[in-house]
């Protein structure tokens, strides 16, 4: 069965800052703007509805940061001409997203440091 394959450290953080840059006030990707995201790696739709409904596993429409890692890191197996797995699971989405989640919480503690020395006067 083809799984999930952990993304490298350059993935993780493209990743993180495409993720940054894209999720709104809520933390979340849109279907939107996921969507859009997915197109642009060429892939045809049905493909990228696959990858869709495989990522976003509570299906509320919208990823959060897991399942937008999941999306991601899918669309690029299949460019490298891998399957697509049958099923997702929470633990997998954890397991490949946890560098991106640490890229991320090392990026906004460093942004509250520096907001905290910043005088407001």
């Amino acid at each position: 069965a083809s799984g999930l394959s952990a993304p490298t450290q350059e993935e993780n953080e493209r990743m993180a800052r495409t993720f940054e840059r894209s999720c709104g006030p809520d933390g979340f990707v849109d279907a939107t703007e996921g969507q859009r995201l997915l197109r642009r790696t060429g892939l045809q739709e049905n493909q990228l509805s696959n990858i869709w409904d495989l990522s976003d596993l509570d299906r509320d429409r919208r990823l959060s940061l897991r399942e937008f890692v999941c999306a991601m890191t899918l669309a690029e197996q299949v460019r490298r001409g891998q399957s697509l797995p049958v099923d997702v699971r929470p633990e997998q989405q954890e397991a490949i997203s946890a560098g991106v989640e640490r890229i991320l919480q090392n990026a906004r503690a460093k942004t509250r440091e520096e907001l905290s020395t910043v005088d407001t006067g």
